[in-house]
């Protein structure tokens, strides 16, 4: 036979025993108060990476401007070295070129292969990667095309001027990066089998080791390399 568990037995209290009851119960408000205003005035830490830790200070962010002129969503820009300028490209189809200082559009380029699906600047020139595979190298200060390149039908993921504006490198969407020099439109210097994924983006710097260009792709992996070499 199985027994029932006993019942918890209900709590009396009786006569005056209910001051250390209360007492206890106003000791336990306290401690809870002190805590909640101590967790208010301590900074606090979130580790959304390894290794990073950042405060939650808040911040005041000041909105300085708003470039209206696109009737497309934005799919790249970049701002010129000295900052006074910033080109975007829309999935219009076209490039647009502001003045930042007095917050202008100065003029509008129609491209012939679709919209950006990235660009890059050097100086007055302009680099734009398309779905279709071409890359449109443009002087954006005479709204002028210069020369197009195409190695296959891949969209092009990234671009980047690689020391100058003669030389830059692409990514696309067939695991790949070119390596290209203005001079030679017909084709690139080198082509790299760099990722076992989509290459999606790519940087490049001068180092001590030599001009290096970065790689990251869909594999998430990012890859370092010596385009000298």
């Amino acid at each position: 036979v199985i027994s029932k568990p006993p019942r918890p037995r209900k709590i009396k209290v009786r006569g005056k025993s209910w001051r250390p009851v209360l007492f206890k119960l106003l000791i336990g408000v306290g401690v809870a108060s002190g805590a909640v205003a101590m967790q208010d005035r301590l900074p606090r830490f979130e580790n959304r990476g390894q290794g990073v830790i950042s405060s939650q200070t808040p911040v005041q962010s000041a909105l300085i401007g708003q470039l209206r002129g696109h009737t497309g969503s934005i799919t790249a820009l970049a701002y010129s070295e000295d900052g006074r300028t910033l080109v975007t490209a829309g999935k219009e189809g076209n490039l647009k070129i502001w003045n930042i200082n007095g917050s202008s559009l100065t003029r509008t380029i129609d491209l012939d292969d679709g919209f950006a699906t990235s660009l890059a600047l050097s100086g007055s020139r302009v680099l734009t990667g398309h779905a279709n595979g071409q890359i449109v190298l443009w002087d954006y200060e005479r709204a002028e095309k210069i020369v197009s390149f195409k190695r296959s039908d891949a969209e092009v993921t990234a671009v980047t001027f690689a020391g100058g504006p003669n030389r830059f490198a692409a990514t696309g969407s067939d695991y790949k990066v070119a390596i290209w020099d203005t001079a030679q439109a017909g084709q690139p210097l080198q082509v790299i089998d760099a990722h076992e994924s989509v290459a999606n983006a790519v940087a490049f710097a001068r180092t001590d080791k030599g001009p290096m260009i970065a790689s990251g792709g869909a594999d998430n992996v990012v890859k370092l390399w010596n385009i000298d070499t």
